[in-house]
């Protein structure tokens, strides 16, 4: 730990500090392969990833189309499930927004504490409502995602957002 952990900063989630993460990411290089696609990604990181998707015939006059890749994820940081979905939903959205596209779909990724049956259901039902409303307001599809339980104290929420 830090020598002061009560000063240890729990801002946007909790996420690991910038200094750590570049860090990290410089010790990776060389270890995922590199692709011409790749607009913004690693080497120049952004609010979020722009990659190219080659139009289908080589030879064709239509322009490639981009697409826009983020991802955000949460630790819970307020006892309100709805509320919480709303704002990690709305962050997520953003940093499509940041990078000038216009959302398509979501991803969700969800950890829930144990719990009994009914609370999970309850936990995810509210949590999913109030990420939902924020989705529809942006025209956004929920396509799918991923829920796991953990013996961690709270819900964890997150969604990758894909644009255009």
């Amino acid at each position: 730990l830090p020598p002061h952990p009560t000063m240890r900063c729990a801002g946007c989630g909790g996420k690991i500090g910038a200094s750590i993460l570049t860090r990290v990411l410089k010790r990776l290089q060389g270890q995922v392969p590199r692709r011409d696609e790749v607009v913004v990604g690693m080497d120049d990181p952004d609010d979020a990833a722009v990659l190219t998707i080659p139009a289908d015939d080589p030879t064709a006059k239509a322009p490639s189309t981009s697409i826009v890749q983020t991802i955000d994820f949460f630790r819970a940081f307020m006892d309100d499930p709805y509320v919480f979905g709303q704002i990690c939903a709305t962050h997520a959205l953003s940093d499509c927004y940041a990078m000038g596209a216009k959302p398509l779909s979501a991803l969700a990724m969800v950890s829930l504490p144990f719990a009994a049956d009914n609370k999970l259901e309850e936990q995810l039902f509210q949590l999913m409502s109030g990420a939902c409303k924020s989705l529809s307001s942006a025209n956004c599809a929920l396509v799918g995602g991923h829920t796991a339980e953990s013996d961690g104290p709270s819900p964890c929420l997150g969604f990758t957002i894909t644009g255009t």
